[in-house]
């Protein structure tokens, strides 16, 4: 159930594909699941020197307010306009504020018309609730995380994990919005990526599956994730919708910028970053972390150590 990558890239990331491998993992009293390890990411040292390695990638797949609404959150909404920046973006600084310290702040959602609500992700509230210590410790904040967008309808998987650690700009909107887009991001939290998504299908068409377009603009509606694509990706929205980490750059929305999303029927899309949507929040793992337990399915998950 977990393989290096197919038809990608020189990486050779472990991944794990299928509709329901076992990589359930326990991480903050919580089953989150692995993503796989990642080869080759970029950690900044304190002399400002940069390091490579391989880290192990967890995601909380049942969201921050559990299973029942998916912690839909605007991935951001601040002042008259929206951003799809992620360094910018009011998603970002919840969950690398009150989620990740467990306390009580300000968060956005669309219905809320841009007027901040009190969230409260302390430990004593249940669900929803931050990290506490213990996971804290286990996160690497010294990642480089690569946030490239593109403004393309050719999404192969393949195709947006190279346009990811792009460089590309938002040179596409009128000229008083335009500005550079920021490729790197330097603290704990994120989310995960389009091409994470992609590659997490498996089944015996997963090549095929892998040759065809993440974001399906057909008039016809005929969803890129149907059947055995959609079916046989554990990552799939089962019926919701989720935010990933990268931009869309277009000029779609003029006065906002466009932010890739899973939409309910597992099609990548392109949305205003106003909506609320779900929110998968996603971490790399120090390389000092361990399995010392566990098999990873649902009812035994892996026990990490640090």
């Amino acid at each position: 159930e977990s393989l290096g990558e197919e038809l990608g890239t020189d990486d050779n990331n472990l991944r794990y594909i299928g509709s329901n491998p076992n990589n359930y993992v326990l991480f903050n009293g919580e089953k989150w699941r692995i993503i796989g390890v990642m080869n080759n990411i970029r950690s900044e040292q304190e002399d400002g020197s940069e390091i490579t390695g391989s880290h192990l990638k967890i995601i909380r797949q049942d969201g921050i307010s559990g299973q029942n609404d998916f912690g839909n959150y605007s991935f951001d909404y601040n002042g008259d306009r929206s951003e799809s920046k992620w360094i910018d973006s009011t998603m970002k600084d919840m969950l690398n504020g009150i989620y990740y310290n467990s306390g009580i702040g300000n968060c956005y959602k669309q219905e809320n018309n841009g007027n901040p609500i009190e969230c409260n992700f302390t430990q004593e509230t249940g669900v929803p609730k931050g990290l506490n210590e213990q996971a804290r410790s286990m996160i690497n904040k010294d990642i480089i995380w690569n946030i490239g967008g593109w403004n393309t309808s050719e999404t192969l998987t393949k195709i947006t994990y190279e346009k990811e650690r792009g460089t590309m700009t938002y040179d596409n909107h009128p000229s008083e919005w335009k500005k550079t887009n920021d490729i790197e991001y330097h603290n704990g939290i994120g989310l995960m990526y389009p091409s994470d998504y992609g590659y997490a299908v498996g089944g015996t068409n997963r090549k095929i599956c892998l040759s065809k377009q993440l974001l399906d603009s057909s008039p016809e509606g005929n969803d890129y994730r149907k059947d055995d694509c959609y079916n046989n990706d554990w990552l799939n929205p089962k019926l919701a919708s989720i935010w990933f980490i990268s931009p869309l750059i277009s000029r779609f929305v003029e006065l906002d910028y466009l932010t890739y999303y899973i939409d309910y029927s597992g099609k990548v899309s392109g949305g205003s970053p106003f909506y609320s949507l779900g929110v998968w929040p996603t971490i790399y793992l120090k390389s000092n972390v361990k399995i010392i337990n566990g098999n990873g399915t649902i009812d035994n998950p892996f026990v990490l150590e640090a």
